[in-house]
Order: structure tokens, then sequence, then C-alpha cells
């Protein structure tokens, strides 16, 4: 295999034994999702050490996100998560030390040119169930410059890494939109490739008390073994805004709908 060394530093290995293709064009690393100021510093006061009685583990059923390996409770008893998760954060008196290290430590993974899909990120090892991958980083931007964005992406013929996700309310209107772009600057997320099946990931939207947005985090679903490829549903099989492209989808899993998820609204 060969190394490929892309714009700035990246903290991943590349390889590349499919073609020719150097690298993605004008892609470079952020380490974290660009910050937006004016997050009120709210949180719990439990000290160093946050106990059962902690308000922000109080948030969900089964009490603190983590258990003591880092990983993430809900997911290992196998409950569907569809509420927005609560963790210790910058607001609280632990400044959100209590989590076990692990639990926002990323996976070991390194970034693969995959037959017939392009560029996919391979674990490097094995990765428990619950255990956190990566965060979702990149540009963190308006609705409006987002749907700017995607027309220029679809004039171009461009494909792109604009994550668009939404926190529903019962009602069923949308409490919450964040759009967070990585095609042109983000991490090894923007690589991890759709897979109509769920893959072997979930996209988790966690609210560290004292900050205003969530941050978006990967963790995987199942236990995974090292050498699979990481994979995670973009969205359901909305049937978009007629103005926009619909990519084929390329996962190959007998679930497969033959086109990629895109954002109806």
């Amino acid at each position: 295999s060969r190394s490929v060394r892309w714009h700035g530093m990246l903290p991943w290995h590349v390889e590349n034994e499919v073609d020719d293709e150097p690298r993605p064009a004008d892609f470079s690393y952020l380490d974290r999702v660009r910050a937006e100021p004016g997050a009120e510093e709210v949180g719990c006061e439990c000290g160093a050490t946050c106990g059962p009685a902690c308000p922000c583990a109080a948030q969900h059923p089964w009490g603190h996100l983590y258990g003591a390996d880092g990983c993430l409770v809900p997911l290992q008893l196998g409950i569907d998560i569809d509420v927005l998760l609560q963790e210790c954060g910058p607001g609280c008196s632990c400044r959100g030390t209590c989590a076990p290290p692990p639990a926002h430590q990323e996976s070991p993974v390194h970034i693969r040119r995959i037959p017939r899909k392009g560029w996919g990120v391979i674990a490097d090892c094995n990765i428990p169930c619950g255990a956190f991958v990566c965060e979702y980083v990149g540009e963190r931007v308006t609705t409006a410059e987002a749907w700017r964005r995607l027309r220029d992406y679809d004039a171009a013929g461009r494909a792109h890494a604009l994550l668009v996700f939404r926190e529903i309310l019962p009602s069923q209107t949308a409490a919450l939109r964040i759009n967070i772009d990585a095609t042109r600057q983000g991490n090894v997320a923007a690589f991890i490739n759709h897979s109509c099946d769920g893959g072997n990931l979930i996209l988790l939207a966690v609210l560290p008390r004292g900050c205003m947005v969530p941050s978006l985090r990967l963790f995987a679903r199942r236990s995974i073994e090292a050498g699979e490829e990481l994979t995670y549903s973009y969205g359901t099989p909305a049937g978009g805004h007629p103005s926009r492209v619909q990519a084929p989808c390329l996962c190959g899993t007998p679930a497969c709908r033959g086109f990629l998820p895109r954002d109806p609204a």
C-alpha cells in the first residue's frame, strides 16, 4: 500500500491500492467544529466526581451515559435512542471530566480507497458496542448557507459531506436543525460511507451541559471487528427536494435502496 499526504497534518494513515486517486480535492483537517460564541454556562454542581444523583445523569432513565469502560450504556442495553442525549460539560463543576476517559477518545481507524465506493474508513482494532468512534466535524453553517452550498455542489456534480441533522419533537415538527459541512474541512467522519441497512455505527446528538449546540457523534451500534469498513445510515429514504440531484447508492447491501438519502426540506 502507499500513504497519501493531503493538505495539512492528518492523524490517520491513508492507503490506496485501487486506483491513482491521490487525495480528495481541497480537503483540510479540522479537529473540532467551529464553535459559536454565546453559550450559557449552566450545569450540575456535583464536584469532581458525579454520583447517581447528578442532575445531568437524571435526564436519562438509565442514569449516566457511559459505563466504566467508557461505552454508551443505552447501546449496550439495546435501548433505542430517539432523544437528545445530555452529559456533564463545561457548565458543570466537574467540567465534564466525570466520564471515563475512553468516552471521549476516538477509536483507531484509517482511510482506504474502496472499489466502486471511493474513500472509506476502516477499523484498526476491535471496537466494542457503544464505543465512541468520532465526532462529525466540519463547518457549522446556517440553513440558508447549507442550501446555497448544496445547489453549488449539485451544479458542479460534486459529491459532498454536508450533514443535516434534526431533533424532532413529538409533534413531528423540527425543533432543532444542525448543518455541518465537512466537504472541504473536517475530520475522518467525512469519509465514512452510507449503508442502507443502518451500518455498524449510529449518529447521535450529545449536548454537554453549558453548551448551546449539541455535538454529533458516531458510536458503534454493535461490536465491530478490526478490518471492517465503518458505515452508518445518512438518513431516511425521503424523496428529497425536487431540485436536488439524487446520487446512486453503492453500499452493496441486500437492503440497498439504489439512491443515497437526501434532505427533504
